[in-house]
This record gives structure tokens, sequence and C-alpha cells, in this order.
């Protein structure tokens, strides 16, 4: 059934500044907060919404109101004017008087005595803008804090809906804009600069009903669902300040420029045997997080080891004020018996995210934890041999958690001396058993290089190869003013020449022989020891003493440089020069095209 409610009327007591209303784009509709689910806690029933506010054009007559109980005090209960019957008959509204300060200004109606300003002085007309720098939730906690008390803003008709509003606007540093209660639909002075009219309400807006002769006024002070919760005056034949919730069916709502609020944020330790525990194997760890001065999104928890290295996180998706997280089960992580961890807590207020203080908690029970799927990284995994023991360090963390040597685990070498695998064992100390281990390999160390350079003889057109510095600076000079220095062809190991053919190859190296056709041609050749060497030496070739060098087996690496293949062509048509050698495969492919050189491909291998 529709409960009929007589329209509201006044006449205005005040001239108001007139205000421009500014352009302002309506504020999207915030969404409520979700409750937390750890602790429910109850708001206000709201009632059903069974009846809907019918705004008409009668008014009832103003009741006679008790002159000498003092403005804003709490109406006594038994001279509280009979509520509305739902079938009562239509009110009639009485004529509206002439006003006795028409034409008045806000000073001369205050010297007449016919302005209550509840305070207020007009030696200047109020700030302009904004609300007095008064928050929503202010607003809201002044608004209720009427609920109770008779205001009568102009002395006329008693405690109208619109005196409510008037007082608000002063609350907020506005000028009481005067008019009826539909006439707030306007704008103008019942908009301020910063103000604006919303769509849909929000907590500290001004409810505005059009419908009727008179209109109706209130303050928002709660939304849920389709329904808001508004402090307002003369409401079901009510002549003061009530709370009452109504369908979501106002005209228009005005929006205060509310000023940000400071947004404070505290966290502090919440337990609940039906929620929180620490026992050997598990936690479930609590947070109280009380926010004021903005909206909370999301909160969360961090779980760190007790050196503040983190270990795992979990976040709610939205905000409650009391959480708690089951670490096992909501942050996946399996905590150790005996030990200590830390924590700490988030929530994300006004898109920004607080967190709490770094927290401990210590887990039940002794640690007999296996350290065999623990972690152990080590310092280095290859390693020149040295001829001694060799020992990288060893980190050994599980789950997250850095173990100490010494403490949680120690440390052992096997087969760490010579060439090859090497192994580290870690054996569980303490809360620790068990063992696991990891591997590392020794290398043979890697000779220092010497350069080895090429020559060239500008009248035989011969190269000669030599690591011989001093061979090689003679050139342009005595015995050697025919030859000419080209640099460094490749590198070589810095390795002594062997004692016999039978030496020639040395672990990863190969000595590469230079050959001289002496007291015939003066030709040179470059040979490993092989076939090819000794069919050269039959020949007559001889040694030359001094000029070889060491080449790197097929295959071998060298730590840090460049292996390459030098190649040997060969010209039968020459006297001397016959062979040439190249790491160069342009060199070489250019050579091989020219009339009269064939390749004879790969001879061995150098650095570059």
């Amino acid at each position: 059934m529709k409960r009929q409610v007589g329209a509201h009327r006044v006449i205005a007591a005040l001239i108001a500044v007139a205000l421009t209303a500014g352009s302002i784009p309506a504020i999207a509709e915030e969404s409520a907060a979700e409750t937390t689910a750890v602790e429910t806690v109850e708001s206000a029933e709201v009632p059903e919404a069974t009846d809907e506010v019918i705004l008409d054009e009668a008014a009832p007559e103003a009741p006679e109101i008790d002159e000498t109980a003092p403005l804003g005090v709490a109406v006594d209960e038994q001279t509280e004017p009979a509520p509305v019957e739902e079938d009562a008959a239509e009110e009639q509204a009485t004529p509206e008087p002439a006003s006795e300060f028409e034409g008045m200004t806000l000073e001369e109606a205050a010297e007449a005595g016919l302005v209550d300003g509840l305070g207020l002085t007009f030696d200047e007309e109020p700030p302009l803008g904004y609300t007095n720098g008064h928050t929503r939730d202010q607003a809201v906690s002044w608004a209720n804090s009427q609920v109770g008390k008779a205001l009568d803003y102009d002395g006329a008709y008693g405690a109208q809906c619109v005196d409510l509003v008037y007082y608000y606007y002063t609350y907020l540093g506005q000028a009481a804009p005067g008019g009826n209660a539909n006439q707030f639909g306007n704008g103008g002075r019942y908009t301020p600069s910063g103000w604006y009219y919303a769509s849909s309400p929000q907590p500290g807006d001004i409810a505005v009903w059009t419908g009727g002769q008179y209109g109706h006024v209130g303050i928002v002070v709660q939304v849920s669902g389709s329904r808001m919760l508004i402090v307002e005056q003369n409401y079901a034949g009510k002549m003061y300040g009530t709370s009452n919730w109504h369908n979501i069916d106002a005209q228009k709502y005005i929006r205060p420029d509310f000023a940000s609020p400071t947004v404070t944020v505290n966290f502090s330790p919440w337990e609940n045997g039906n929620y929180t525990f620490v026992s050997e194997r598990n936690a479930a760890i609590g947070q109280q997080i009380d926010v004021s001065g903005g909206t909370a999104t999301d909160s969360g928890m961090v779980l760190y080891d007790n050196n503040r290295n983190k270990l795992a996180q979990a976040s709610n998706g939205s905000f409650y004020y009391r959480i708690y997280f089951n670490i096992n089960q909501e942050l996946g992580y399996t905590l150790t018996p005996g030990t200590t961890y830390q924590y700490r807590f988030w929530a994300v207020v006004n898109g920004t995210k607080y967190w709490s203080g770094y927290q401990t908690f210590r887990m039940g029970g002794t640690s007999t934890v296996s350290i065999a799927n623990a972690t152990v990284s080590l310092s280095g995994y290859s390693f020149a041999c040295t001829g001694s023991a060799i020992t990288p360090s060893v980190t050994v963390r599980r789950n997250g958690t850095t173990l100490t040597r010494g403490t949680d685990y120690t440390v052992s070498y096997r087969n760490n001396v010579n060439v090859g695998t090497a192994t580290v064992i870690i054996t569980g100390k303490g809360n620790y058993t068990g063992s696991t281990s990891a591997t590392f390999q020794i290398v043979k160390a890697a000779p220092a290089l010497v350069p080895v350079y090429r020559m060239y003889n500008t009248k035989t057109s011969e190269h000669l190869w030599t690591k011989s510095k001093a061979e090689y600076d003679a050139c342009g000079s005595g015995n050697y003013r025919d030859w000419r220095a080209e640099g460094v062809a490749w590198y070589a190991p810095s390795m002594k020449a062997p004692a016999s053919y039978a030496a020639s190859t040395q672990g990863d190296y190969v000595y590469v022989w230079r050959l001289y056709d002496k007291g015939r041609t003066g030709d040179h050749i470059y040979l490993t020891y092989g076939s090819e060497m000794q069919a050269y030496l039959r020949n007559g070739w001889v040694v030359d003493k001094g000029a070889g060098f060491w080449s790197i087996r097929d295959g071998a690496t060298i730590t840090g440089r460049t292996v390459v293949p030098v190649y040997r062509q060969y010209n039968g048509g020459l006297k001397r020069g016959k062979s040439h050698y190249t790491p160069s495969k342009g060199e070489y492919d250019a050579n091989v095209s020219r009339n009269g050189w064939t390749g004879e491909g790969i001879k061995f291998y150098v650095v570059k």
C-alpha cells in the first residue's frame, strides 16, 4: 500500500546570493566496498522497499511549536506529533503568508531578530565554493547528529525539511539558498561553486524530490542497493530530524565538493581461535586493518624468512578489515618447524598500497627437515687445475630460506685436485638431516700464448712464420734485408719445444716443426711429426731448430680464445715458397684460384 505524505512548504527567510552553476561532469557512482568474510559484521537492517514516498501538493498545517524550547535540542517524546496513518486523508496546505522580512538583506533580517542564524554572524557573506574544509564523512556525521533535533532556520512554520538543509549549507560554508524544496533542482544558488547534480546518490548528497507543490529535501547518509537512508525533517508528520529509508527515487542529488580526507591506515595483530594458529607444520596469521579517510579495495600478506628474503605472498582481491592467511594452503609455502619467520600485511586505499611494519612468528617444535631437496649453488662450475685442492664457496637454500654453514650443514669435497669432475657434499646439521651434493669441473690450465709472426721475401716471394721476435725484428736489415714484416699471423701456446719427436704431442697441444732445404733450394715447410715429415727428413731436409711452434689438437679448446684451422697451399712451379700457410679461408680460396696453386686443406690449428 502506498503511503501518502503531505508536501513540505517553506517561505524563504534569507536573501541568498545568486550563484552561477558550474558545468561539471557527473562523477561515476562509487561501488560499495565488500565486507569481510573472516568475521561478519552486521549493518543496520535495511527495511523492505514496500512503501513508496509520494509527494503531493497538499501540506500539513505547521504544528504548534513550544517557543520556550531551545533550538536544536531533542523533542520530548511526549510532545512528538502523531505519525501519519497509512489511510489518513490528504492534508490541506495552509496558504502562504507574506514574508515579514521581504526585501531585507541578510544583515537587516538578523538585526530584526527574524533569522535565527544558529550562531552565524553576517559581518560578511559566507565563503563560496567547496565545503568549508569538511570531508564527506564529517558531513554525514553532522547529518546523523541532527536526528532528534528540531531545526527552524527561518523561525517560520516550524522545523521544515528545508530548515535542516539550510543549516547543512551553512555547515559546509555556503549561504543558505532559501526557497521551497522543489526549487533545489533549479541550479544557481542551490549549486555553489564546485557543487553539481549527480544522477545517483552518495552519502553526503542532498536528495531533492521536486514533486508536489513544495517538494521535499533530505541528506543522504547511507546507500544500500536500491535504498538510501535519509536524515530529514517534517517527514511522516515528525517536525524534527529523523532517519528513514527511502527508495532511490529522488529527481536530483546535489553533490557538494567535499574536501579530500586524510587517509590513515592502521595495522594490528588479530587473533581468533577459529581462524588463526601457529603449529609445528603450519600457521594462519591474522591482521586487523583500520582505514579512515579513503576507500580500501584490496589487502594481502607477504611472508619472509628471518633475513627478510621474500618467500611467498597472497592477496584477497578485495578488502576485508579483518583477514587471515593459511600459509601452507593460501600462500603455497611449507613452513619449517622451529623456524622464525617475518611477515607484512598491506592494503590498497584510494589506489595507494599501504604497508604494515615487519612482524614475526616462530614455528613450534624442532626442525628435523631433510636437506636432500635443498638447492645448492657454487661460486663457479669450471676451474683450471692448479695442483692444489679447489674449494668453491657454497650457498644452500631450502624453500627460499638461505641456510647457515656450520649451523645447518657442513661441507666436504671429493676429487677436487686433479683434472676431472669434483664433488661438493652438503651434510645436514642441527635441524637438518640427510645430505645432497653438487659437482664442478677441473680443467687443464690454459698456457700463456705467444704471437707467431709472418715474414715475406720480396725477391723470392717466400713466406716465413716464426715465434722468434728477434728473427722477426731483423726484417729489412743484414741477412734479412729482403724480408718484410707482415705482423702477427696467429698465437701459439708458450711452451718449450719438445726434446724429441716422440714428445711432439702433449695433451691438447701438437708441435709444428719448421724444416729447411739446406744446401739446395733454401725453401721452408711447416709440418707436424708424422709420415710426411719423415719423408722430408729422408730427402735431406733438416729441422730449423727453435723456429717451430705449438698448435692446438683438433677439437681442443682454449678458455676465452678462438681456435682456428691453418690451411696449406702448394705451388710446385716455384723454387722457394712452394708451401704457403694461412688461417684465413678467404686468402686460401683466393690463392687456390690462381694458376699454379693447389689447396692441401687444414694442416694444424692455432689460436686467434
